[in-house]
């Protein structure tokens, strides 16, 4: 009889979104899905703008213009945190997926507590943040200091 239950999935995609608790997997999973979506969305847009060097030197010199201004720095800005942020989460994932550094299975009881982030995988997820943030300050750094001459 237990075979023939049917479970309904009653929050569809919106359960991706749902955070309970203090789920910090869950809001890892909410940043990787994030974040692709919009260093997808970015890449699509920067095959664009690099193409406008087909319509000759002018062009391309106007639109690099157009562009070195803090707004699209800002936007830069942005889509470097949140691919950096993917790219260690990545890692992060592709260890987790192989068994690396999770620990030795043990028994459950009652209740049944997930222990796929206790540990060095909970440790694991604080230092991605940590070095995504590290990494921001130097884009930071080269996007406002450097390219647009910005002094606070």
């Amino acid at each position: 009889m237990v075979g023939d239950m049917v479970y309904e999935n009653s929050r569809g995609i919106r359960g991706w979104w749902e955070i309970k608790g203090k789920n910090f997997e869950k809001l890892l999973f909410i940043l990787h899905r994030l974040s692709g979506v919009v260093v997808g969305l970015y890449f699509i847009l920067h095959i664009f703008e690099t193409s406008t060097i087909l319509n000759g030197e002018e062009d391309w010199k106007s639109l690099m213009e157009f562009l070195k201004n803090p707004f699209a720095h800002t936007g830069l800005l942005i889509v470097a945190f949140l691919s950096v942020f993917h790219a260690l989460n990545g890692i992060r994932l592709i260890f987790a997926e192989q068994g690396l550094l999770i620990g030795k299975m043990r028994r459950q009881g009652y209740p049944i507590v997930s222990f796929s982030l206790t540990g060095i995988q909970r440790k694991m997820g604080w230092f991605v943040i940590l070095l995504t943030f590290i990494l921001a300050l130097y884009a930071f750094y080269h996007l406002f200091i450097v390219s647009l001459g910005v002094r606070f």
